[in-house]
């Protein structure tokens, strides 16, 4: 955690497997409660941690299944708390609820009917969410 000039103020986690460490983190989202949400592609999870580091748990885990990843790429999060995850192996974009429960996936579409490997995924204000990524070349 830095200042606004760039200095640290603050660190936690660590390499590693365990609760509060990391293998590869990717992408940061801060949940309607000020908690912080860590995409850690190496470890297929979702690891929270409160306003001042420490942690509060885990979500997701390495699978083809709803709520599983194999290289999750990019998260986003509304302001009702409700969690979407990219992930461009799997090709899905995944749901959560604000008490971290996988919801329902979706493969998102380009506009000419070809699969979109998510890349990266942002929540606008305004209700939309954007999906950017690249076609997917694989023969059908």
């Amino acid at each position: 955690v830095f200042d606004l000039t760039g200095n640290p103020i603050r660190r936690f986690g660590s390499l590693g497997d365990r609760a509060g460490e990391f293998n590869y983190p990717e992408s940061l989202a801060f949940g309607p409660s000020g908690d912080l949400h860590v995409l850690d592609s190496g470890n297929w999870r979702i690891e929270v941690f409160g306003p001042f580091g420490d942690y509060r748990g885990r979500y997701g885990s390495r699978g083809r299944e709803i709520g599983e990843f194999l290289h999750p790429e990019a998260m986003t999060m509304a302001e009702n708390g409700y969690v979407y995850v990219a992930d461009n192996v799997t090709e899905y974009v995944t749901i959560f609820d604000p008490r971290w429960r996988p919801l329902t996936r979706f493969q998102p579409l380009m506009a000419d009917g070809r699969l979109l490997v998510p890349c990266e995924i942002i929540w606008l204000p305004d209700g939309r969410l954007y999906i950017g990524g690249f076609p997917d070349l694989a023969p059908a």
